[in-house]
């Protein structure tokens, strides 16, 4: 008996030493959520990869004759979008069996720089295609979002599997996915232009994915898109879309909470710890969101409360990291560079680098950090005057108003809070004042269950413009089928008198016919 318990002392003893070591070789690595080939849409892996020079080289002259022997526009754009997610994979394959061979890395680079050529090509075919078949168009944007997300999460995986990356490798890495990024935000502002209709797809596009839990990975992606977004308005209705898409991630794990649910949206927590020190600013906001929202969450579901000390902990955690990474920087540069995605004017922004203000003791890098503070309320300031739409400034307004921290740093610096008050009082005055010129109209039947309210305001502005330009349209060939006929009533009195004419091509007014009729 004596013996069996001085083996379990000593069998305790020996976990109680291996533990710390075990959480902290857990902390440094990083967790990698895999995409698959069905998550790009791809029935399976490739096995020609681009390490076999023979092979490959065939492989791209059936990929080229494929798309040259594809004539229909849409068509062509799906061919380029599922070759891009082929590259992408053969990519991840090559840098998970050969990652730590230079030669190797300078292969996936090359095939990264390939990919971000073959997006470009399917964005402008879906700028041509949205002229002519905006369905067409609606539904390639679509895929395109999904995969940008997944690219994203993709190029991450494949720099954390390529050990002894050179550095000329690593940036040329980062460059492709910053530019990929940048140009999928070009994309949306030209095509889709209203933020409502961009936060619509995002969401419609995240709600597809059958493991709800999954969308945390895309909290850090959007929030690294609005950054990109040129427009105030449409950077609020990203905020927007980021809030709710987390929202419905929480509402998935509080509807059957169980210890599967909880362990697996923690790891998506932790699986956001970034690849590159770089990054880690943009991690640390959409863990703050998250967090933000299960807070309020708790307050009418206890069950949550577990996890929210967790994530609690976590946010902690990172906070510390982020710190001492600060700490640790050689140079202004280097700290420069670490700070960037805190610099924006988001509120998640400011609410962050306060939080890692209040945690640091060095005078000089509290200085540094109030420096930067103060970057970030120019910005903040510049997206408030920017804002068009009083409702989001309204919202804005409140989401500040919520946060005392915030409302603190902010008021130090500025009158933002006025003057977002003024433009809510803006737009609901010109809201008003729309609504007492307008004409009354006789109410049109819609179909049971729907209402105006279905669409938002900025679409419905945006249908009226189109239902005038038909008018005048429709009123334009109206005109000219009046001309035309008046001209046929002559040429029938003249041909009458006996008088030589010739006559118009019955072709042309058949066309008039038809277009007056469409």
């Amino acid at each position: 008996m004596s013996k069996i318990l001085i083996s379990i002392m000593v069998l305790v003893f020996g976990l109680a030493l291996l533990l710390p070591a075990a959480i902290a070789q857990d902390d440094s690595q990083v967790i990698l959520e895999e995409i698959t080939a069905e998550d790009l849409g791809l029935t399976e892996e490739p096995t020609v990869l681009p390490t076999s020079p023979v092979g490959y080289f065939f492989k791209n002259i059936g990929r080229s004759l494929q798309t040259a022997f594809t004539f229909n526009s849409v068509k062509k754009a799906e061919l380029q979008l599922k070759q891009a997610n082929e590259r992408i994979l053969e990519a991840k394959i090559v840098a998970e069996r050969e990652g730590d061979n230079a030669k190797t890395q300078e292969v996936v680079a090359k095939a990264l720089e390939k990919i971000e050529s073959l997006k470009d090509k399917v964005s402008q075919r879906i700028e041509k295609i949205q002229e002519n078949d905006s369905q067409s168009a609606d539904r390639l944007l679509d895929l395109v979002t999904d995969r940008e997300v997944k690219h994203q999460q993709l190029i991450d995986n494949i720099t954390v599997k390529m050990e002894n990356l050179s550095e000329e490798r690593k940036v040329r890495i980062e460059e492709v996915k910053e530019r990929t990024l940048e140009k999928y935000s070009n994309l949306l502002e030209r095509v889709d232009v209203d933020g409502e209709k961009i936060r619509e797809r995002l969401e419609k596009v995240l709600d597809r994915n059958q493991d709800k839990i999954d969308n945390l990975k895309a909290i850090p992606v959007l929030e690294r898109l609005t950054d990109k977004i040129q427009s105030a308005d449409i950077k609020e209705s990203l905020t927007e879309a980021k809030v709710n898409i987390t929202d419905r991630v929480i509402e998935f794990i509080q509807v059957d909470p169980n210890f599967e649910k909880n362990d697996d949206f923690e790891q998506k927590l932790r699986s956001m710890q970034s690849v590159s020190d770089q990054d880690e600013g943009y991690n640390l906001r959409a863990l703050n969101l998250v967090k933000e929202r299960l807070e309020e969450k708790v307050q009418t579901a206890p069950a949550l409360r577990a996890i929210n000390t967790n994530i609690e902990r976590l946010k902690e955690e990172r906070l510390q990291y982020f710190k001492g990474k600060l700490e640790e920087a050689g140079s202004d540069d280097d700290r420069a560079e670490l700070l960037k995605p805190l610099e924006e004017g988001e509120v998640g922004s400011v609410e962050v680098l306060e939080e890692i203000r209040a945690r640091v003791q060095d005078s000089n890098l509290v200085e540094d950090l109030k420096e930067r503070q103060e970057v970030q309320i120019r910005k903040l300031n510049d997206r408030v005057e920017n804002l068009q739409d009083g409702a989001k400034a309204e919202t804005l307004r409140q989401m500040i108003e919520a946060k005392p921290e915030v409302k603190r740093v902010i008021n130090k610096e500025s009158q933002i809070l006025d003057r977002l008050k003024e433009k809510a009082a803006e737009g609901s005055a010109v809201n008003s004042s729309r609504q007492e010129v307008s004409p009354v109209r006789p109410v049109e039947k819609r179909p049971e269950g729907s209402s105006v309210v279905d669409r938002p305001a900025s679409q419905q502005t945006r249908d009226q413009n189109q239902r005038t330009e038909q008018n005048q349209i429709r009123d334009e060939l109206k005109e000219e089928l009046r001309r035309d006929q008046e001209i046929e009533v002559r040429r029938e009195n003249m041909e009458t008198n006996a008088e030589v004419i010739r006559p118009l091509p019955d072709r042309d007014q058949n066309l008039d016919r038809q277009r007056l009729d469409n």
